[in-house]
């Protein structure tokens, strides 16, 4: 997978570790690809800025980075297995979720997705005022079906923790 680090102060460690020959200390890295500002509580320097991305993105992409596609390694990789595994999940939770799920009904369901799919096709806002819509949809409709959906992933957690432990 793709390492996703938010600033080049968190790739150093890594890049050390795969080619020490060529980022070979955090003080030169830092003054480079870290913009280091002092820090007026340590009196040290603060290396959580960025300097020279396109520099950095260059020698990673060309010296480190291997990026394949799926479509070039699909033929290499064994058929996907899908596997539904019953877990146990104790009597009581069963029946705290159905007790949840009776309180919203089919038509209320239905219409809580009718209202989402509105949001998104009606509007002309720009993605921020999506976004505001949705939340605002969120939280008249979903509170019932969130809060079912967690009880739903509370209570498989046992039955999880057993499978975990009898495969292993």
């Amino acid at each position: 997978g793709t390492p996703a680090f938010a600033k080049p102060k968190e790739l150093y460690t890594l890049l050390h570790i795969i080619r020490p020959d060529v980022f070979t200390n955090f003080r030169e890295y830092g003054y480079r690809y870290c913009d280091p500002k002092p820090n007026r509580f340590s009196g040290g320097l603060d290396y959580n800025g960025a300097t020279n991305i396109k520099e950095l993105h260059f020698i990673l992409f060309n010296s480190i980075m291997i990026r394949r596609l799926k479509k070039h390694v699909l033929s290499e990789l064994p058929p996907k297995r899908r596997q539904k595994i019953e877990v146990k999940v104790d009597k009581s939770c069963v029946k705290k979720i159905q007790d949840a799920l009776s309180k919203t009904n089919n038509s209320e369901l239905s219409s809580m997705i009718d209202n989402l799919m509105g949001v998104y096709v009606d509007t002309k806002d720009d993605l921020d005022g999506q976004m505001a819509r949705v939340e605002s949809e969120k939280k008249k409709d979903y509170p019932q079906v969130l809060q079912c959906y967690t009880m739903t992933g509370l209570a498989k957690i046992p039955g999880i923790q057993e499978y975990i432990h009898d495969i292993l």
